[in-house]
């Protein structure tokens, strides 16, 4: 049985066989301990968009990303110009589909459907173009639609199961 699947290996090609068993370690059991262990298993579940994921999971998945991604382009600048686009670049498609998975696996916890992740790439898309209009519409629409979807990622799991599966939390209603 091959460790990486298809997505997997085309993105991450170099990868120590020592780390991919890791991973599946990880994406198997009950994961307990640091920010780290939580990313790792949301890294391990890459292009799965099926399931929960708890708040705990969403937030250190969201944390680390953020913290690799500037140190990537910190690192990009030490090197160069040239570098840090490539290198930039590289950090966030890496995290793009896991950083979709774990919202939609984050949207099915609370009970919604992980489409609903569609409606704010649209709404991005709309704030963008009010940026071309005016920068003044700009600001307020991207703050209030980033505290909106924050809220709504950060509130408590839905109790007991749902048509998504088990709660990942282990409570019962």
């Amino acid at each position: 049985m091959a460790l990486l699947t298809a997505p997997q290996a085309l993105v991450f090609p170099l990868i120590p066989p020592q780390f991919v068993a890791r991973l599946r370690t990880l994406h198997r059991q009950k994961v307990k301990g640091n920010a780290m262990n939580w990313y790792l298993k949301c890294m391990s579940q890459y292009a799965d968009f099926e399931g929960r994921a708890r708040r705990r999971e969403f937030g250190f998945f969201m944390l680390c990303s953020m913290i690799l991604m500037i140190l990537a382009f910190v690192l990009a600048l030490l090197v160069g110009e040239g570098a840090a686009v490539i290198v930039s670049a590289l950090a966030v498609f890496g995290h793009l589909v896991p950083s979709f998975a774990v919202t939609a696996r984050r949207l099915h916890d609370l009970g919604w459907s992980g489409w609903w992740l569609l409606l704010l790439l649209f709404l991005r898309v709309i704030g963008e173009a009010a940026a071309e209009l005016s920068e003044v519409l700009s600001l307020p629409f991207d703050t209030a639609l980033l505290i909106c979807f924050l809220i709504l990622l950060f509130k408590n799991s839905q109790p007991g199961e749902n048509q998504y599966g088990p709660n990942p939390k282990g409570h019962r209603p």
